[in-house]
């Protein structure tokens, strides 16, 4: 069986900061679970071509940590809230009669790992604002992952680092077994097992057929569809309009870290609701918008402008939504799984460049408001019967975990991270979000090129910006260790 230390270790031999791997073992829960072969629904599956979701929690510290107790801990936590989690310590299959992928929920355990860096201070990486450097790939597992349908090895994976100085935990998920929500649902009571708290809330909902066609079908879709139907599109990330991958890890980018503080927010929104922020559906209508809305469209509308795109190409915006509230009935918050549905707002770069930031925000608002249950269920049963077309070229995409408890859910008994961060990005359509650990601000994480970089930056780049991007508190490293 293939190991994450394996895979580290091809890693290991390419890049300039080492990490030294200490111990490896396997964490099974401490009683047996129903040992059965778990549906993965359309929505699972639908994951199974996009990398897996890796998050790296960061921890002050000691100049000489001692991990041995720490690794202790983890390891007792998760043996303990694997009992609820079982399937995060199955492994992935290929059914035999559907030819289709399935998670044998077997026990066979998630994989902890310790390892050490001693290369590189801690101190160093908090002065920089924890901006992601190429070593970064090796503090979460699962780096060499192009995708989530990898079988017969584990599907989660957990990463102690010791840094003189400092620690790191390093998260990995199979995308095909967990969305966002389910994952930090999981570590939230990992973290409160291995500080010996009682679980708060419900435990996971793991009836994953909830999405199965038959049981969709049972409400009766209406006759008519009150919303648009949208284009719908497979989940790929980091593809070409091809299907196939299109960066590699050799790819040179910079790594950026922007800060947008409450009050910056605050200034983006009141923008797209001035008088001449108009909804593109009612040109006499002024709209209100979401911290998501009024953020997404700034990044995309300097995204376009610094791309340069031809006034007349077809450029998309990547929205995952949630539909744990919006199908009927609810699956309600507890459901584990992937529930999560990709849109896309659609337009042109010249429409994008020259409206206003309001126009642009009323387009994310449209597309938002159109996932109804009715789109939801037929997205569904498009995705089971392969009605799908492939990924649009020019997308940019949004990974926003802006309102997940990643701070809270990261204390396991040592109190919580200093910052959440993502692994390096070979990337550069894409942005991550993480809320600010002691304020209602947002860390953008974004990956460039060296030309995109210069012009995203500039201050003539978009004339009619409310805010000056010199101030957003910009954090970079380019591609070196």
């Amino acid at each position: 069986m293939r190991t994450q230390t394996e895979d580290m270790n091809k890693v290991r031999e390419s890049t300039d900061k080492p990490i030294t791997v200490e111990e490896v073992c396997l964490v099974r829960p401490n009683r047996a679970s129903l040992q059965h072969q778990m549906y993965l629904s359309a929505t699972d599956i639908l994951m199974k071509s996009s990398k897996p979701p890796r998050t790296i929690l960061f921890y002050p510290g000691e100049e000489d940590l001692n991990p041995v107790d720490h690794f202790a801990t983890l390891k007792r936590g998760l043996s303990a809230v694997l009992v609820d989690y079982y399937p995060f310590a199955g492994r992935l299959v290929i059914d035999e009669e559907s030819k289709r992928l399935a998670l044998n929920c077997n026990d066979a355990g998630i994989e902890l790992i310790l390892a050490r860096c001693d290369s590189v201070h801690f101190s160093d990486l908090t002065s920089a604002n924890y901006v992601p450097r190429r070593f970064f790939r090796q503090l979460a597992p699962m780096d060499t992952f192009s995708s989530s349908d990898q079988v017969d090895v584990p599907v989660t994976a957990i990463q102690l680092t010791v840094f003189k100085g400092g620690m790191t935990v390093g998260i990995a998920i199979q995308h095909s077994v967990a969305d966002g929500i389910s994952v930090w649902m999981f570590t939230k009571a990992l973290s409160d097992a291995c500080r010996g708290q009682p679980s708060t809330g419900f435990g996971p909902l793991h009836y994953r057929c909830l999405l199965k066609p038959d049981t969709v079908m049972l409400n009766k879709f209406p006759l008519k569809c009150a919303s648009p139907k949208p284009d719908i599109f497979p989940c790929i990330d980091d593809c070409d309009a091809n299907g196939t991958h299109a960066s590699g890890h050799g790819k040179q980018l910079f790594q950026v870290v922007l800060h947008f503080s409450r009050e910056m927010i605050d200034t983006l929104k009141k923008a797209c609701e001035s008088p001449h922020a108009s909804s593109i559906s009612n040109p006499s209508q002024t709209c209100s918008f979401s911290t998501y809305q009024a953020l997404s469209s700034y990044l995309w509308k300097r995204y376009i402008l610094a791309k340069g795109f031809k006034g007349g190409t077809t450029v998309h915006l990547s929205i995952l939504l949630d539909v744990r509230n919006r199908i009927v009935p609810p699956l309600t918050s507890a459901y584990c799984g992937n529930a999560i549905v990709r849109m896309f707002t659609i337009s042109t770069a010249y429409d994008i460049a020259t409206e206003s930031l309001g126009a642009t925000a009323a387009r994310i608002r449209q597309t938002v408001r159109s996932t109804d249950d009715y789109w939801i269920k037929k997205f569904i049963m498009h995705l089971e019967n392969g009605d799908l077309t492939r990924l649009p070229a020019n997308v940019f995409r949004i990974r926003n975990a802006m309102h997940f408890p990643v701070y809270e859910a990261g204390d396991f008994g040592w109190g919580q991270p200093d910052r959440v961060r993502p692994p390096m990005s070979d990337l550069e359509s894409r942005a991550t979000w993480y809320p600010c650990k002691d304020s209602q601000g947002i860390d953008v994480l974004l990956a460039f090129s060296e030309k995109t970089y210069s012009r995203f930056f500039s201050a003539e780049l978009y004339s009619q910006d409310p805010l000056d991007i010199s101030k957003i508190g910009t954090r970079l490293s380019s591609a070196s260790p």
